[in-house]
């Protein structure tokens, strides 16, 4: 992974601790934390289908829209306690759904957060 994401990365951690501390105040909307960050619909609800296991310090479930059904994927940042939701397309879908030896996904699954960086 690049420097410049992990410093990023490394940044809005620091700064979601400390406006969970209540140090910062940020001014903004309510959103359903569970599906902040889905952009697919009016009103979004995760919906977990497949661990994905980890790679390069992200832990990855793959999950789609409940009210829409467009596929996420949750990525989630080990070491900054920060994660989002990242779209995929329908061949990754498709791979991320079917591939069944554990070594296999893995290596998908790095090349694929390589891809996202």
């Amino acid at each position: 992974m690049p420097l410049e994401v992990m410093l990023i990365i490394l940044a809005v951690g620091i700064a979601a601790g400390l406006a969970t501390q209540g140090l910062v105040v940020l001014k903004r909307r309510r959103k359903n934390p569970a599906t902040s960050g889905m952009s697919c619909c009016s009103n979004p609800a995760w919906v977990a289908e497949r661990d994905l296991g980890s790679a390069r310090g992200f832990d990855l479930m793959l999950g789609k829209c409940g009210a829409c059904g467009t596929p996420w994927v949750n990525a989630f940042c080990v070491a900054s306690s920060v994660g989002g939701y990242e779209s995929v397309n329908p061949a990754e879908v498709e791979a991320m759904r079917t591939i069944k030896d554990p070594d296999e996904l893995k290596q998908f699954m790095r090349r694929w957060v390589e891809h996202m960086a």
